[in-house]
């Protein structure tokens, strides 16, 4: 009877080294266990199964002609975060792990913060370079060093480099930007085409899917709000804006998000020859609200008949298993879904009027299955976005 080599194994209550050999009378019972997880020094073992199927702990019976039970484990790797100087900063690391293990192979994205009076120095150990957010593969033990530099003068947020980690929700702040500079690097903005100036930046991890909103209202001089993904390389701004209305210099901008999002915000003056000023910066957040009735196993039930329902779906998702629609030859998105059970034979008339975007109705017989699609339609007509149909239906068939 062997085990995986050099981890531990508990047999009959004894613990032993793997690979270990037993001689055991046929037909003999015997208790089989692993701790999980093992290792030292970084590397973690944790348990995945026996070569027999059998539970963690399980009775095995010796067959005559011997057997060989082998356990099996999945290889984790320890990621060690160091900030220095220690008080300078945050490492943020994504996805999180609660014990610092990851699985083998894994990549980990690491955000570095600044606090108040430093700015991101650089990376060193398993990471190297200034390029923030950077990523990690954990194809073995990795230790990662965030170094941070005192800013004298200045604000610490000047450059992408020292952005001010938002860490919560709703966030509120000012900052007097008249000492902020414009760095060369600084990416034209697409409301503008210009870089503008007196640039300072910031950045936020969302830990919700939702709407996020920023604004730069009670600020005293003429604003100009950059969003993007991750870095502001070409390419990656979500959102852009000069002016929030043509009542005001502020600037304002909505947009989705999704948690572990790496969002990097900028807030500049307007043009190359702005002064600055005292700049508020402001941020809420709104998670999508659940959808109970996303799948069809969880369809909302129609007890009578009229019958008017109203549900905000932009949290709905489609399905895997969602029927293609023969008037769109597409499965389409959003999905919610509703039950009826007739109570007459006669004609059921379906319709979203009233709807705020393009909707698709669909309606199937028992099961939600092509076959069984008894309606579909996507607009009313020409000029409609939403949809109506009518067919057949039989007392007590489910719909």
């Amino acid at each position: 009877m062997l085990f995986r080599s050099g981890l531990g194994i508990v047999v009959d209550g004894t613990a032993y080294t793997a690979p270990h050999v037993f001689s055991w009378a046929g037909s003999s019972s015997h208790t089989i266990n692993v701790t999980s997880p093992q290792g030292a020094s970084g590397i973690q073992y944790v348990y995945a199964g026996w070569s027999d199927a059998g539970a963690q702990s399980h009775t095995v019976v010796v067959p005559s002609t011997g057997a060989t039970y082998t356990a099996n484990f999945n290889t984790r790797y320890l990621l060690s975060l160091t900030i220095s100087p220690s008080a300078a900063g945050s490492i943020t690391a994504n996805p999180s792990s609660a014990d610092g293990y990851y699985a083998a192979g894994s990549p980990v994205s690491l955000t570095a913060g600044a606090f108040s009076g430093y700015t991101f120095a650089g990376w060193s150990g398993s990471l190297a370079g200034t390029t923030n957010p950077q990523s990690v593969t954990m194809s073995a033990t990795r230790a990662v060093t965030a170094s941070f530099a005192a800013v004298s003068g200045g604000l610490a947020n000047d450059e992408i480099a020292g952005a001010t980690v938002i860490a919560a929700l709703p966030y509120n702040t000012s900052q007097n930007t008249r000492s902020a500079t414009s760095n060369a690097s600084d990416p034209v903005h697409s409301c503008t085409a210009s870089a503008d100036s007196r640039t300072v930046w910031f950045r936020y991890l969302p830990t919700f899917n939702g709407t996020l909103t920023v604004n730069t209202l009670g600020s005293d001089y003429d604003t100009v709000l950059a969003v993007y993904q991750g870095t502001a390389a070409a390419g990656t701004v979500l959102g852009c804006n000069d002016d929030a209305s043509e009542f005001t210099l502020t600037s304002a901008l909505t947009l989705p998000v999704t948690s572990g999002q790496s969002i990097l915000i900028e807030v500049g003056g307007y043009g190359s020859a702005s002064i600055g000023g005292t700049m508020f910066l402001n941020l809420t957040g709104i998670p999508n609200s659940a959808v109970n009735n996303d799948e069809t196993a969880s369809a909302t039930a129609i007890a009578t008949l009229p019958a008017v329902f109203s549900e905000d779906t932009s949290a709905a998702t489609a399905g895997a298993s969602d029927p293609l629609h023969s008037c769109t030859a597409s499965v389409d998105g959003k999905s919610v879904w509703f039950r009826y059970v007739s109570t007459y034979n006669g004609t059921l008339r379906l319709s979203t009027v009233g709807s705020d975007y393009d909707t698709v109705l669909s309606a199937y017989l028992t099961t939600a299955t092509a076959p069984n699609q008894v309606a579909c339609n996507d607009d009313i007509d020409s000029s409609t976005r939403q949809s109506s149909t009518t067919f057949a239906v039989l007392s007590g068939q489910t719909y």
